[in-house]
């Protein structure tokens, strides 16, 4: 069995799988703990793609920066996790984003310890890692996997923005409410 195999089937019968799922999310996200590399192209774009949303959000982004890929990934990656886990209560929500590369580069994100490190994180993890075709371990383990550090942002801009229409929905069915009620 490959890695990738082996280690799937043990988050399962640990029952991790569905931990971190369970979680439940703001109604808004603004303070996001991300976990990468600084220099990463894939945080460059996720963090872009927040500043320049066209709805004016702002968003409180911290990084804790790790390795993506080599021998240090793992440990790098599980360490970022553990100082975010002990400042959990300054975030919304975690994101651990990674650009693209050949599956062998990805395979940090296959490794147990990582895996049920974000399972049992106190609070949400969204991933993007690698592009359309990527799947690791730690994507099945996250709050969500999103495709790429881009669709991570985009999914917490729609978050945010599905709120906002909400309390807009909720301002123009009390104004009606209010209305109605000073006519009759």
């Amino acid at each position: 069995l490959d890695a990738s195999f082996e280690n799937t089937l043990l988050v399962r019968e640990r029952n991790l799988l569905e931990r971190n799922r369970a979680l439940p999310l703001s109604p808004v996200l603004q303070r996001i703990a991300v976990i990468s590399s600084e220099g990463a192209a894939g945080f460059q774009d996720f963090r872009e793609h927040l500043t320049q949303n066209v709805f004016g959000y702002r968003f409180d982004c911290r990084l804790f920066s790790s390795a993506v890929q080599g021998k240090n990934a793992e440990t790098e990656l599980v360490e970022a996790l553990a100082q975010v886990a002990l400042l959990g209560a300054h975030f919304d929500c975690a994101v651990i984003v990674r650009g693209g590369g050949a599956r062998l580069d990805l395979a940090a994100f296959d490794a147990l310890d990582l895996c049920s490190a974000v399972a049992l994180m106190p609070l949400p993890v969204l991933t993007g890692i690698g592009h359309d075709v990527d799947e690791t371990v730690l994507d099945l383990v996250a709050h969500a996997a999103l495709k790429t550090p881009t669709a991570v942002a985009d999914y917490l801009l729609q978050h945010n923005l599905f709120f906002e229409n909400e309390i807009l929905r909720l301002a123009e069915q009390l104004r009606t409410t209010g209305d109605q009620h000073l006519n009759t």
